[in-house]
């Protein structure tokens, strides 16, 4: 059972022709069935099998499944000539079998580098952090991530303190980041599909380096409108690395080793993001020399962790590239919504953001006009919001146990419409506390909803256009960071209490979760 996934009108997107994998999970897969033994036959004692190709096993261990060459499923063992359709398969041609799954074969691009990932439910973070495969994109990732939010909070402390310049150009300072994931995920999508993924993040790592020197060049002469292109220029940067950055963790690891590998990503993205915002606050509005040397610095650190990265090889050598990134985009999502648990999956990686966003500004809004703290409680109920995220994600890891599936997210959603609706009656106690043990759980549901959801996507699906997966999973979660944005700016303008808008984010969670029990 499979969706096609068909894409819409127009030439430059006719190499959408994809079939997306069906959930290994589901209740409602059917086997085919085992050819019956000869009569006076006994049952032969088979050694345990070791699968060769994840990208269609079962994640876990146990009788795993593979895809059948006419779109059906096979049970191990089944296999033409095997012991389970009649043939005497002797030790020499056991040998013989193994040796030929153990050959590389050209289909296999782009899914593990090596069998010695394949322990599914033995993964810790620690060895994952010591993997020299999984290693390298970690840490270029956080240094991306603390850099990108590092130079927009220096530049939002450059505007208001330094320059005097309006509070309106601290909001264009998040659009104009924000902008290009949804202009140019759709490109970046096609290009980590068509070109081998590290050899583009070393790419664009390298372009960064040069962005980073327009930026030292704006910090050094005060300039906000050059530190603006700068921003826009690490923006579009952003968008161009994300497809590749997490279509890498399927090609680099087994399919069981997803969910952790994405409770550690977002882990230390939250917390590249605490840490380069409050640097960034901190020394914003200090020597302009070295705001430019941290950021060239983690530029170069970024850099040297991509040219790290093992290169596992063009996914879909052949794809042509559209000649608008905005058509590119358009027509991603079009096809995408024609895969339904993609989709599915991606819309509630967009609801994690659209949550995220929510709390991480509502936050200092609550904390300075509800609470009456001063930013070192801000910076602190970041810092528990950060913390929560990452012990989300891992509890989510540890749920799945290498399964892949997006049950825990629903009770992730639960938890954030409970701690949430409590939060904003309990806030305008002056409990400051029990706000943040509240906030704490809130982001701990998050984390629990974030990483299924894009596990998922990665493991659904195909490996020939996983990059463009995750780069409509990225348009959505954009999207949705934007609408929050959006309609918490009217909403505060309007004078709403941020203690009744979080009241509001958990009525919108437990109607969700509702609506998805239904």
């Amino acid at each position: 059972m499979s969706a096609s996934w068909q894409p819409g009108d127009g030439s430059a997107q006719s190499t959408h022709d994809i079939t997306i994998r069906q959930n290994p999970h589901d209740p409602r897969r059917t086997l085919r069935p085992r050819p019956a033994r000869p009569e006076g036959r006994q049952r032969e004692t088979r050694q345990p099998y070791r699968p060769d190709d994840r990208a269609g096993t079962r994640a876990g261990g146990g009788r795993d499944a593979l895809p059948a060459a006419d779109g059906g499923r096979r049970v191990p063992g089944d296999e033409p000539g095997g012991a389970a359709a009649g043939g005497e398969r002797g030790a020499e041609g056991g040998v013989r079998d193994r040796a030929a799954r153990a050959q590389p074969r050209p289909q296999d691009a782009g899914r593990s580098l090596n069998a010695k990932l394949d322990a599914p439910s033995g993964a810790k973070p620690g060895a994952l952090l010591l993997d020299r495969r999984f290693a390298p994109l970690f840490w270029c990732q956080a240094f991306a991530a603390f850099n990108d939010n590092f130079l927009k909070t220096a530049l939002v402390v450059l505007i208001l303190y330094r320059a005097k310049g309006s509070p309106a150009l601290v909001a264009l300072a998040g659009g104009v980041f924000i902008l290009p994931f949804l202009l140019c995920s759709g490109i970046a999508g096609e290009m980590a599909d068509r070109f081998d993924k590290a050899r583009v993040a070393t790419l664009v790592k390298g372009i960064e380096i040069g962005a980073a020197g327009l930026a030292v060049a704006g910090f050094l002469a005060g300039s906000v409108p050059v530190l603006f292109a700068a921003l826009l220029a690490f923006g579009v940067l952003a968008a161009l690395f994300g497809p590749v950055k997490y279509g890498l963790l399927p090609d680099l690891l087994e399919t069981a080793r997803l969910p952790l590998a994405n409770a550690m990503v977002d882990f230390a993205t939250f917390l590249a993001i605490l840490a380069g915002t409050a640097l960034g606050g901190l020394l914003g509005a200090r020597a302009p020399w070295l705001l430019g040397a941290v950021v060239m610095g983690f530029a170069l650190l970024a850099f040297g962790a991509a040219a790290l990265i093992p290169r596992p090889g063009a996914a879909r050598p052949g794809l042509k590239l559209s000649a608008s990134p905005v058509a590119a985009s358009a027509d991603l999502l079009r096809t995408l919504r024609g895969a339904a648990p993609l989709w599915r999956a991606a819309l509630v990686n967009a609801w994690f953001w659209f949550a995220g966003i929510t709390c991480m500004t509502l936050l200092p809004v609550l904390t300075r006009t509800t609470l009456l703290r001063g930013p070192g409680a801000v910076t602190l109920g970041l810092t528990v919001f950060s913390l929560g995220v990452g012990a989300g994600s891992f509890l989510a890891a540890s749920q799945l146990r290498g399964r892949i599936a997006l049950a825990p997210a629903w009770g992730g959603t639960v938890a954030v419409g409970i701690a949430a609706l409590a939060l904003g009656a309990l806030a305008a106690a002056d409990r400051f506390g029990v706000t943040l043990a509240l906030l704490f759980v809130v982001a701990l549901g998050g984390g629990v909803i974030a990483v299924p959801s894009f596990a998922a996507v990665q493991a659904w699906a195909p490996a020939e256009a996983r990059a463009r997966a995750v780069a409509g999973t990225n348009i959505l979660s954009a999207a949705g960071m934007v609408a929050a944005s959006l309609i918490l700016t009217v909403l505060l303008h309007a004078g709403a209490a941020p203690s009744a808008l979080f009241a509001g984010l958990g009525a919108i969670a437990l109607s969700l979760a509702l609506a998805a029990r239904r």
